[in-house]
């Protein structure tokens, strides 16, 4: 009788602890689209609207100027993006908070349409994405100071997908026999 005693409550404690009403989080729909990266505190977004463009929400939404999406805000606002404009080359670039600059590629031009795109960008403002050098597509970090540098591979090709909050992480993939590996770089 006093094992059953023992264990009552430590199966109510756990039943507790794994219930929906404590484990669930407020849901809050900010726009239609998607939320492609946030700062380190949780307080502001950036994304895509459905069909419209980039968004930075920090408890109001903010359409930015013409881009495809945001995918990452750095401590100082600034927003990393993608552009979409087909009477220019598509690539990623920064948003300064007065206008989108952009990120250029790795060689002499991109393949296709296509120099570059971001992925992820870090709280100091390091981006990360693919850049194309001709048509050889590689992982790249972008800096403010440094510009957009090469990523190394022991693969073909590759990109980097996404960079911790302090810019020393960057997680992404490099290709080796048409097959994607999973890599990291520190």
């Amino acid at each position: 009788m006093s094992r059953a005693l023992l264990l009552g409550p430590a199966v109510l404690l756990a039943a507790a602890l794994m219930s929906p009403a404590t484990s669930a989080q407020k849901l809050e729909v900010i726009t239609t689209g998607g939320a492609g990266g946030m700062n380190a505190d949780g307080t502001a977004i950036a994304g895509s609207i459905h069909t419209q463009g980039a968004f930075v929400w920090d408890y109001v939404l903010e359409p930015l100027p013409p881009m495809r999406d945001g995918v990452g805000i750095a401590a100082n606002g600034y927003v990393a993006g993608n552009t979409d404009d087909d009477a220019v080359f598509s690539e990623g670039a920064v948003w300064d908070l007065n206008v989108w600059n952009p990120l250029g590629s790795l060689g002499a031009g991109g393949c296709g349409a296509s120099l570059s795109s971001a992925t992820g960008m870090s709280e100091d403002g390091t981006i990360v994405g693919l850049g194309w050098d001709g048509c050889s597509a590689l992982p790249y970090k972008w800096t403010q100071g440094g510009g957009m540098v090469a990523l190394p591979l022991l693969g073909t090709s590759g990109r980097a997908d996404c960079i911790s909050h302090d810019g020393t992480t960057i997680g992404g993939h490099d290709t080796l026999s048409n097959r994607w590996r999973a890599c990291l770089w520190d």
